[in-house]
């Protein structure tokens, strides 16, 4: 169930050379982000596929980078590079920073960039897991579409351009 899978934590395999390198993400519909090019490319790909859900790729976010900025924090990523966070947890021991990174850091070695990503993104995780589908949307910083500003009072129906 692909909707099921919207505002859902999970994992993605990066986009790398390394396929077993899993990232902490969320999932995303067409309607958890503004009106845009996002959303766009999401219904261009759905009319692709014609229901066909293996292969209609994940909206993902990428838990880590700089949250400020948001160029980058998204990607298409095809199912099958996508893993849902209690399989990774249960199945892959992804509930748990990579081995390699925290043998580093018990060393003292240096973490690149893209291991100081990671890191971060752990310790965001759990944040994202406490909170609710409907909090987790709330980060996007949505603007509201006019028929939400129709159901809140704020718009009627004749003001909408046709």
């Amino acid at each position: 169930n692909v909707k099921g899978q919207f505002l859902q934590v999970g994992f993605a395999s990066w986009p790398s050379e390394r396929k077993d390198q899993f990232l902490p993400v969320i999932f995303l519909g067409p309607y958890d982000l503004s009106p845009g090019p996002l959303r766009e490319k999401w219904m261009e790909k759905f009319t692709k596929v014609n229901l066909d859900w293996k292969k209609m790729p994940c909206l993902v976010y990428w838990i880590g980078p700089d949250e400020q900025r948001l160029d980058g924090a998204f990607s298409f990523m095809p199912r099958a590079r996508c893993l849902s966070y209690e399989y990774a947890a249960e199945m892959l021991g992804l509930h748990e920073l990579p081995n390699f990174i925290q043998a580093k850091i018990a060393t003292g070695k240096h973490l690149s960039t893209s291991e100081m990503n990671t890191v971060r993104a752990w310790k965001k995780i759990e944040g994202w897991l406490s909170k609710t589908p409907d909090k987790r949307a709330n980060h996007f910083k949505k603007v509201k579409e006019d028929h939400e500003l129709v159901m809140e009072g704020n718009l009627l129906l004749a003001e909408i351009e046709t």
